[in-house]
């Protein structure tokens, strides 16, 4: 099987940068904009990554909660004129995952980026404070999200040589005891 290549985001001054190449006009991509670390989830990051690669020219499957605002999202993409399938689910079930990713499959045909940007804060509080439910939380939104996509996306970007992007937190390098769950688990 051929390698994926990851690749890694990042906001510079409010701009978005990507160090994964540039993917050809018209070619497919999958993102995942699960963003609810802030009132109006579906918004921030997640919602920037979306438009930034709808930008140039992919194609799109976003995905959220469905009590989260991606169908608004997906209409103002659209709007602005990419293809874009909004996806509603709960990523940390293996059955929505798996669905995310075969969507992708039947709109394109193949799937050339994943982009994992799920995360939720949950509680800031020392480690001895922590409720043990809120950590739990924290780790399924936070690692079993990325960890399914990327088992179901994984052989078809494989087929595709595609790019695997993981977004992250500066809170792993600017630690806290205040939220260490979430600085290691993003």
């Amino acid at each position: 099987m051929a390698p994926v290549r990851a690749a890694t985001i990042r906001l510079d001054q409010g701009a978005l940068r990507t160090s994964c190449p540039p993917r050809p006009q018209g070619q497919s991509c999958a993102c995942e904009t699960w963003s609810r670390s802030s009132p109006g989830a579906g918004t921030g990051i997640g919602e920037a990554i979306s438009h930034k690669f709808a930008r140039e020219g992919a194609r799109l499957i976003i995905s959220g909660l469905p009590a989260e605002p991606v169908q608004d999202v997906a209409e103002a993409i659209a709007r602005a004129g990419a293809q874009v399938w909004p996806h509603l689910g709960d990523l940390a079930e293996k059955l929505a995952a798996r669905a995310c990713a075969q969507l992708a499959l039947r709109s394109f045909g193949a799937l050339d980026v994943m982009v994992s940007n799920a995360g939720i804060f949950i509680a800031n509080a020392e480690t001895d404070v922590y409720r043990i439910e809120d950590f739990g939380r924290a780790i399924r939104n936070n690692v079993r999200t990325a960890f399914l996509m990327t088992k179901f996306a994984l052989p078809h970007l494989q087929a595709s040589r595609g790019n695997i992007v993981f977004t992250g937190s500066e809170a792993r390098l600017n630690s806290s005891p205040n939220f260490t769950p979430y600085g290691a688990s993003k």
